[in-house]
């Protein structure tokens, strides 16, 4: 099934509709090609959406192939490290044929740095989007929506870094344990404005920032 995307992938409603509008196709089908030919803009949610749409397919045996990306979003995918995740093809015809050929890509993980990096946010689509992320780069990656598990998961795991969502370093619960156990956790807070960031510039900042939380940290 093919899926052609117009303007912008961000977050509100385009992707609400997007991913209505996948729910509905994939009834009958697993494999999805999705035509960015007219989409012109990408958010970190929407982004974060096409990391979920694809482990959705491939956990039904299916899979999502993304093709005609113009170069402002190319970009995006290339500065994200996510060229490497998603399958990514010229034209509509050359996907399509992928799935003929039952084409497989395999993707190599980086290097793991065996840094644990809890992500905390209300959006799934902002979660998902910083899990595809730091798992490329390198980092294993836990999430929650909910203040109450981000406490528990807090004391349970002892992650080396905590990334809170935009509004979330402003929640009560969080603040409350972080102020309980993040005395020797490193936090970043995420500005109210990175869910509706290009998702490129998004990438740089958050890439930037968590190497600079473990910068004076010693390697494992």
């Amino acid at each position: 099934m093919v899926i052609q995307c117009r303007g912008r992938i961000a977050l509100g409603v385009e992707t609400r509709l997007l991913e209505e509008e996948v729910n509905r196709v994939t009834l009958g089908t697993k494999n999805v090609v999705l035509n960015l030919t007219e989409a012109d803009f990408v958010d970190s949610a929407g982004l974060g959406l096409l990391a979920r749409i694809q482990r959705s397919l491939r956990t039904d045996r299916g899979d999502l192939k993304i093709c005609g990306l113009r170069e402002s979003i190319s970009r995006v995918f290339k500065i994200t490290h996510l060229d490497k995740v998603f399958e990514l093809y010229e034209s509509e015809e050359q996907a399509v044929e992928a799935f003929r050929q039952r084409a497989s890509s395999v993707v190599e993980p980086a290097k793991h740095t065996k840094r644990t990096i809890l992500c905390v946010d209300e959006s799934k689509d902002v979660l998902a989007y910083l899990g595809a992320l730091l798992r490329r780069l390198g980092y294993e990656v836990l999430t929650t929506r909910t203040a109450s598990d981000f406490a528990r998961f807090l004391r349970a795991t002892g992650p080396d870094a905590v990334v809170a969502g935009p509004g979330m370093g402003a929640n009560a619960e969080v603040k409350e344990a972080l102020r309980r156990n993040g005395a020797q956790v490193p936090v970043l807070l995420l500005p109210p404005e990175f869910s509706t960031a290009e998702a490129g510039e998004a990438a740089s900042e958050v890439a930037g920032r968590v190497q600079e939380l473990f910068r004076e940290s010693p390697s494992p």
